[in-house]
């Protein structure tokens, strides 16, 4: 499933090779019709032809039908290809674009230009494919909308690469389309095999690597230009005075059941503004929607000041904040809207300065805030920092999500997979989890979080200085816990919750800070946390408010004193969770464990490998010798078609030249690469085992099925690595931006 983005993600930034042209002059000139296989195009071959195209034969008329074209060959409008054009186009044609326009893997060097290249195209016909754009320039500060292709879209978009390229506009900017909506269900709206590489993309409202608004889908796209907003009264075109900013789009839904697919996002997100509410995420700001199998290790960076009024009209006293490693905020229509395979690598640092009354700020590793979907292997490796200021303001940060809802939906979130450190510092209710800052709403007797572990320290803190605190909790899996049933769970970073609270107490627990509702507790879990220090300190829990007496679920009483229960509301009599580190580190452990303390059958699900019991997909310390012997090596796999191939690891030394594949004229200018060190993963297969070696030190390794499930998730020392797999298959493994295809027979 994880296709064209294996090939291309490897590509940090396009250096071209330069060759000297005669700069575009501003002149226009109408191009030759030819005839291809019975149907008309306007052949372009020369800067002077595709502004005529645009200008000339587009007119100024509502739709354009049967004006196809096609680039011959490269189009380069400055001295050379590697500069940007003195001289500045602004569209002339405005008309809804319904017929195609083929790029035949052609390059346009250089455009500086104040608008897309289209206005709109499609709703009942209209398409652009094979297309490069390089060292070129689309937009304005004032521009309502820009993409490089195109300001507004209603139909598809595939092979469309954007190489070093500023496109900027007012409202909607994308690095490839600034708005695009689904216009039917018959033809849909969608970009597809496309990539963004280097440059930047920037607008004040909705903002996107590759599409700043979308009603529709986007699959096999990666960028990696920096994504930044800028300040500006938004009330025009946002009631709420709202910012959306993501990697791959600002703002996503979609009348499909998914919106993002097999994506990756490697540019920083950066939002610095003044609003009532902000949606960031490494790969989107805010979805409604299924979204599967995407990547994100760009740094998403928010610094917010949520202010009382706008220079427009009277704001409301709230203020929001959205902000995910992957997605800021996740919501969906259809109960099969399902989320899975969403792994964050980069670094999330969240800044909130408010004088609003209410300000809620969801903070999280993966996703910021997440309402009512279904959602299975989530992966977070990076910091996540918040710190928050104003009176009122409450702030939920976790490893993986900062705030769920579950909403009475059984076994929704599953296998969330925590490893980076989590710190939240707040004022008047901070909440604070390894995998959850706040889950609620579930109330089933089923659980709402099973299978999830946390390794990263998780830090709570309140500034002396605030002087009105009503709630500090923090918890190695989940801060605050209302209403949800949770199962098979491990925390193994410490736990603190810091500060001085004049009104309250603080509350740290090894599992929960604080979990409510009677009938809802957890049950299959220990924490191993080395130092929980607070207020009122628990093993599993700091407090049970009205929360449910936690079932075969236990804490390290060789690292810690502590009850396992800090402060029990009804007072109740507590059985004993306390356990040594000689006795959770037992095969029988794991069995208690697999067993839910023999009332059922072995599940299986948990492992011991001389350490602490696991999961059997967790292989964060791998020890395994590497095998000797003959052994099958597998070579890449990289689609064919109509695609950039690149390979997938990069020697040192020269840069290496890489021919667009798509071109047919041999003189074109090629692309190259810039010199760098890249680590050259190799994969081998004996008999079940996959020999992993070549990796940068430390550096993650993830195995998928073909279903896009993933198998296992490995973080180790050293540089190579052995997977074990259950059976028979393809397989697909990954490590930082290398992936190999696997056949193990």
């Amino acid at each position: 499933m994880l296709k064209k983005f294996f090939a291309i993600e490897s590509l940090l930034l396009a250096v071209l090779v330069q060759f000297s042209f005669a700069a575009w002059n501003g002149s226009a000139q109408k191009p030759q019709r030819v005839v291809v296989n019975d149907t008309s195009y306007y052949e372009i071959t020369s800067p002077e032809e595709l502004i005529g195209y645009l200008d000339s034969i587009l007119p100024f008329t509502n739709d354009i039908y049967n004006e196809n074209a096609y680039l011959k060959n490269d189009i380069v409008f400055g001295e050379d290809t590697s500069k940007l054009c003195t001289k500045v186009w602004k569209r002339v044609g405005a008309g809804n674009f319904l017929s195609k326009f083929d790029g035949r893997g052609h390059t346009i060097y250089g455009l500086n230009a104040t608008n897309s290249l289209f206005v709109r195209i499609g709703q009942s016909a209209g398409e652009v494919s094979n297309l490069n754009i390089a060292n070129s320039s689309f937009g304005s500060d004032t521009a309502y909308a820009t993409g490089a292709v195109a300001d507004f879209a209603h139909t598809l978009i595939q092979n469309v690469n954007v190489y070093n390229t500023d496109v900027r506009a007012m409202g909607y900017a994308g690095g490839i389309v600034g708005d695009v909506i689904w216009y039917s269900e018959e033809k849909g709206a969608h970009i597809l095999n496309s990539n963004v590489v280097g440059g930047s993309v920037h607008a004040s409202v909705y903002v996107g690597g590759i599409v700043g608004y979308m009603l529709g889908t986007v699959k096999n796209c990666s960028n990696s230009a920096r994504v930044y907003t800028f300040n500006y009264d938004s009330l025009m075109i946002t009631p709420e005075n709202a910012r959306y900013a993501g990697g791959i789009a600002g703002y996503i839904s979609s009348r499909d059941s998914r919106t993002i697919e097999n994506s990756v996002n490697h540019g920083n997100i950066e939002v610095d503004e003044t609003a009532n509410a902000v949606y960031v995420g490494g790969i989107a700001g805010r979805v409604e929607g299924g979204v599967n199998n995407v990547e994100n290790d760009g740094s998403v960076l928010v610094k917010q000041f949520s202010p009382v009024t706008s220079a427009v009209q009277m704001m409301p006293s709230k203020g929001y904040s959205y902000v995910g490693g992957v997605l800021g905020y996740l919501g969906g229509y259809r109960s099969d809207d399902s989320t899975f395979n969403l792994v964050n690598r980069g670094h999330i640092s969240v800044d909130e300065n408010s004088v609003v009354a209410n300000v809620r700020v969801y903070v999280g590793g993966a996703v910021g805030y997440v309402d009512r979907l279904g959602v299975s292997n989530l992966s977070n490796l990076g910091a996540v920092e918040a710190k928050g200021r104003g009176p009122y303001l409450a702030m939920s940060v976790g490893g993986v999500v900062g705030e769920g809802k579950a909403n009475f939906r059984t076994d929704q979130y599953s296998r969330f997979m925590n490893w980076g450190d989590v710190s939240a510092e707040g004022t008047y209710e901070t909440y604070a989890g390894g995998v959850f800052g706040f889950l609620r709403d579930g109330q089933s007797e089923q659980s709402s979080l099973r299978e999830s572990f946390n390794y990263g320290d998780v830090t709570g803190t309140v500034a002396d200085t605030v002087s009105m605190v009503y709630y500090l909790v923090a918890g190695g899996i989940v801060g605050y816990d209302d209403g949800c049933m949770v199962s098979d769970v491990y925390n193994r970073g410490s736990v603190k919750a810091l500060g001085t609270l004049p009104d309250t107490r603080s509350y740290v627990g090894g599992i929960f800070g604080i979990q409510r509702y009677g009938t809802y507790y957890v049950k299959n879990g220990y924490s191993a946390a080395d130092s929980l220090q607070g207020d009122v300190v628990g093993g599993v829990a700091g407090y049970l408010l009205d929360g449910g007496i936690p079932v075969n679920a236990y804490f390290d009483a060789s690292l810690i004193d502590s009850n396992g229960v800090g402060l029990d509301y009804y007072e109740r009599p507590m059985p004993d969770f306390a356990k040594t580190t000689a006795e959770l580190k037992t095969a029988e452990m794991a069995a208690l464990l697999n067993t839910e303390n023999g009332t059922v059958e072995n599940r299986n699900l948990w492992v011991f490998r001389g350490d602490y019991p696991v999961f059997f997909f967790d292989t964060l310390v791998v020890t395994d010798s590497i095998p000797s012997g003959d052994s099958t090596v597998v070579t890449d796999s990289i689609p064919s078609g109509d695609s950039t191939v690149v390979t997938d690891s990069i020697p040192s030394g020269d840069s290496t030249v890489v021919t667009d594949s798509l071109s047919d004229n041999p003189d074109d200018p090629p692309l190259a690469l810039p010199k760098l060190a890249a680590h050259m993963m190799q994969v081998e297969v004996s008999a079940r085992t996959i020999l992993v070696k070549g990796l940068a030190e430390r550096q993650p390794v993830m195995l998928f099925d073909m279903h896009g499930r993933m198998v296992k998730s490995v973080r180790f020392h050293g540089t190579a690595v052995n997977l074990t797999v259950p059976m028979a298959g393809r397989y697909i493994v990954r490590s930082g931006r290398n992936s190999r295809l696997v056949n193990v027979r």
